[in-house]
């Protein structure tokens, strides 16, 4: 272990699910969701199937993607007409796709900025808790 693998940590045991801006044409997605909670869902954390479902600002679903890793991230393409993003990652419940987390809500890029704005970043929560 060097280093760097001492500050940066793999998981921080928090569910989250973040959105960031790249390009007119791209995001990052980045998520964590913890044990506990997946044992809560009655899913085992060692055999996860996740879906993310990438909305704009009219609720309209652009892309889908799915992953078996509990934490992780994902380069997401789209059209670069969208006003803003944002990403819900759902459990598969039974055959049932139940959302568990809606990431912040970032405003899509027209054209390449010359700097990102702070106050388009916010933080995600796991649904029904404050």
């Amino acid at each position: 272990m060097n280093f760097t693998d001492k500050l940066i940590a793999q998981r921080y045991n928090q569910d989250r699910l973040i959105l960031l801006p790249i390009n007119p044409n791209s995001s990052f997605a980045y998520w964590e969701i913890t044990d506990k909670t997946l044992e809560k869902f009655g899913i085992d954390p060692k055999n996860v199937q996740l879906s993310f479902k990438l909305f704009d600002a009219a609720n309209h679903e652009i892309v889908e993607f799915s992953s078996s890793f509990a934490t992780g991230d994902y380069y997401i393409n789209h059209e670069s007409d969208h006003k803003s993003l944002y990403v819900k990652l759902f459990l598969n419940l039974g055959g049932e796709l139940e959302c568990i987390l809606c990431s912040n809500i970032i405003a899509a890029l027209q054209s390449t900025p010359k700097s990102i704005r702070d106050d388009l970043i916010y933080t995600s929560a796991l649904l029904g808790e404050k």
